[in-house]
């Protein structure tokens, strides 16, 4: 068996025996693992500072007939104390790992491995809201499954007007021109950032009323549970 060595984040532990546990982990290169980290829970384990949840960490494995690898070495990274410093972010954090977890097939991506990444270092930045955090991650994971709305035309084919008032269709995820419309231009600008996945910085950078976030949030909720719930 060759070792692997590989950046990872730690989606889940269980406890096995009496001093094992099996770590899922999310790799940019070997997709979602799950391991054997055997003695982890021991006093003096050399494992068990290097997977902690809410950090990237530098692992060895090995990987046999056994679908369940063997966990090796491990050495924190990045770890992200805030986190763990405010009940709301540790919440909406065990959230995301969960939905990690079960939601990502085993030999995925590396881009589902960096949206994590940068999840975990807006999650320990106590400037940025969590609900925009929320936002983003659903919206993100809605454009990389290629379920994004289209935010640049309506559903005749026309440019979106200024003045204008639109509904968004989930089933279709495209605008419709209504007066009864709850959506504006500058909700639909705030969505434009959210499933933009070129200039993610802008989402946290820009200014927007609270009502704005209001707004939009039961429409990508509605979108994230319709297409992405597990």
């Amino acid at each position: 068996m060759n070792k692997n060595v590989t950046k990872a984040i730690v989606l889940k532990r269980i406890d096995f025996g009496d001093s094992d546990r099996i770590i899922t982990i999310l790799t940019p290169g070997f997709g979602k693992i799950s391991l054997m980290a055997r003695g982890v829970r021991k006093i003096k384990s050399k494992l068990a500072g290097g997977i902690e949840l809410f950090s990237i960490i530098d692992v060895g494995f090995l990987i046999g007939r056994s679908e369940l690898g063997q966990l090796i070495s491990a050495r924190l990274d990045e770890y992200y104390p805030y986190i763990i410093n405010d009940i709301n972010r540790v919440t909406l954090g065990y959230d995301i790992l969960k939905y990690f977890d079960r939601s990502i097939e085993d030999y995925t991506e590396s881009i589902y491995f960096y949206l994590l990444c940068q999840l975990l270092r807006l999650l320990n930045q106590e400037n940025i809201p969590l609900s925009r955090i929320d936002l983003y991650f659903k919206s993100q994971m809605l454009l990389l499954a290629g379920h994004a709305p289209n935010l640049i035309t309506d559903q005749d084919s026309k440019e979106l007007l200024e003045n204008e008032k639109y509904t968004l269709s989930i089933s279709t995820m495209g605008l419709n021109r209504s007066v009864m419309g709850t959506l504006e231009s500058s909700h639909i600008k705030l969505m434009r950032l959210l499933f933009n996945k070129k200039d993610s910085q802008k989402i946290f950078n820009i200014i927007t009323t609270k009502n704005e976030e209001e707004d939009i949030k039961p429409l990508i909720d509605a979108m994230f549970r319709s297409y992405l719930s597990v």
